[in-house]
Parts: structure tokens; sequence; C-alpha cells
């Protein structure tokens, strides 16, 4: 037993990043604000075939990127196809099936096209069956998260009212600016924000 133990024990990984076809570079704009916090990445099966894929931000001077498991210990990056290519500081990434069709969803905390952050640029990219991504982020009321300034970064999907639905946390990192925001699902591709009601507002800030 003890020899088994030691055998076990220690855990080896190999790096296969480039066999796999994930050699991927994420970069940032130079002397952006809060650049060390302007990263993330997905797992889930997007394409419902039962392999894991692989979202990632880019960073701002590099567009995001969604590799395709391969099923043969490879990955083919298909940003373009999905229609998720897209250069912006994305601050942080959450995968969920938030309108019930039984295909993963993605929602994007995001900081904007320049070094210089802008507010309200958050996205909700809805899966279409598979094909490819939409973002939904204005229509579904999550595009923005702080009133005054750009927030927004740890997101994450649950269902904290029990009623069936996802609903949608995002952690805020002002402290002055109520970035923390509660979205309520509302069942029909909408979303209410419900931080005042569930006394969220200042949860997680720090």
């Amino acid at each position: 037993m003890a020899a088994s133990r030691t055998l076990f024990s220690t855990p080896i990984f190999i790096n296969q990043s480039t066999v796999a076809g994930l050699s991927y570079q994420h970069k940032t704009f130079s002397q952006a604000e809060l650049n060390m916090m302007i990263s993330g990445a997905a797992a889930g099966d997007y394409n419902r075939d039962g392999w894991v894929d692989l979202f990632v931000l880019g960073g701002g001077a590099t567009a995001d990127a969604l590799f395709i498991n391969q099923q043969n210990g490879t990955f083919v990056d298909e940003s373009e196809r999905w229609g998720v290519d897209a250069n912006h500081r994305g601050s942080g990434v959450a995968a969920g099936d938030y309108d019930g069709d039984g295909w993963l969803d993605l929602y994007i905390t995001s900081h904007g096209f320049a070094a210089e952050a802008s507010v309200g640029l958050h996205w909700l990219y809805r899966n279409v069956n598979g094909s490819g991504f939409v973002d939904m982020a204005e229509s579904a009321g999550v595009r923005q998260t702080s009133p005054t300034a750009a927030d927004g970064f740890g997101a994450t999907f649950g269902d904290y009212d029990l009623d069936g639905d996802l609903d949608l946390f995002v952690a805020g990192w002002r402290p002055d600016r109520l970035g923390n925001r509660l979205f309520q699902n509302r069942g029909n591709g909408t979303f209410r924000d419900v931080t005042d009601h569930a006394g969220a507002v200042e949860l997680a800030i720090f």
C-alpha cells in the first residue's frame, strides 16, 4: 500500500499546447488600465459533440479565440466561423445555457476596444444551435453593469431563485462604482436587475 501511495502521490503534467493546436498568445494594449485583470477562458462543449472546447479572451491586441475539439487530442481555432473573433478588452467570461435551449452560451465582461476603458460594452453570446454565436446583451438587458465607469470582471451563471432558469451575477471591482450586479432571468431571453432587492451590491467588493 505504501508503494502504491508513493507511485500516485505526485501528479505529472506535460505541456501539450503546441501539439494540441493551442499555441495562443494573449496580448493587451500597452499602458492600459488594469491590464493584469484583462483575461479569462471558458471550457465547454459548444457544438454538443461530447468533447470539451475552449473559448479564450484575447486581451484587446489579440482577438478572442474559440478552439473546437477535433476529438483526436487537437483543437482548431474556429473563432471567425462562430462570429466571436472580436478584438476587445475582455475581463471575464462565463459559460451557461441561459435560454434553456440545450446549447451553451457565453457572457463576457468587457472594457471596450481601446486602451482607454469604456462603459457598457459587455457581451451575451447566444449559441444558435451550434452554428455560431449572436450577441444578445442589449436586448437581454445585460450590456452594462456599473452606471458610471468601466467595471465588471468575473461573472457566473446560477439559478439563485430556483425557478429553473440560469441567472447571472457579475462581480465589480471598484467599490465606489456599484459594479456588482445580480440579474434575474425572466425566462424569455431577458434579465431583470435585482441587485438591490437581493442585497448583492456589497458582495465581493474589496
